[in-house]
């Protein structure tokens, strides 16, 4: 005869397991809905634009075509999928007209090894701008966009990190611009 203590186990196991699967499909079920609302969309826009006539007016000179690329890049990433050449749907111009990259030195000292000790610096990079849709020519919706991307480096400052910041700053805006117009 088996005892009650191995049927309560037994029980147990089965009632764990249940809840695992459970879990696990609630969280499946929530990811695939999070991911699907953006790709489900549909196109949203016939022509994405980058205007950066507003930056170059403030005598940055090449520069505003290094950050019209990267703008462009980040913006076609960030709304793939979301662009079609139905000519019925509007257009996206996104107008840049300032950034800035500011760098402070931190009190806070990092210790990389016992005998090695680095001043943190932050960087609060700035880009700001306007998203203008128009539709059929007109004007049908004008949103004020800024975007402050900050972050934490322990290393020494390097021309090369000037482009890898301009580049996490377009994706930030790009990531930005997308949040506050709702698409």
């Amino acid at each position: 005869m088996k005892s009650s203590m191995s049927f309560i186990a037994n029980r147990r196991d089965f009632l764990t397991k249940i809840a695992v699967v459970s879990t696990a499909s609630l969280l499946l079920s929530a990811c695939t809905t999070v991911g699907a609302s953006r790709v489900s969309s549909g196109p949203l826009y016939s022509a994405i634009k980058v205007d950066v006539e507003p930056v170059r007016a403030k005598n940055i000179g090449a520069y505003a075509d290094k950050i019209a690329f990267y703008q462009d890049q980040a913006l076609m990433d960030a709304y793939a999928g979301s662009v079609s050449i139905i000519k019925s749907l509007p257009v996206l111009t996104v107008e840049i007209h300032s950034i800035y990259f500011g760098e402070n030195a931190s009190d806070d000292f990092e210790v990389n090894t016992p005998f090695i000790m680095r001043r943190s610096t932050r960087t609060s990079d700035t880009l700001e701008g306007i998203a203008v849709i128009r539709q059929g020519g007109k004007e049908i919706r004008r949103q004020k966009i800024l975007a402050v991307h900050m972050s934490t480096d322990h290393r020494q400052w390097s021309m090369a990190d000037d482009e890898k910041r301009l580049v996490e700053l377009t994706q930030f805006f790009a990531y930005r611009l997308r949040q506050e117009l709702g698409d």
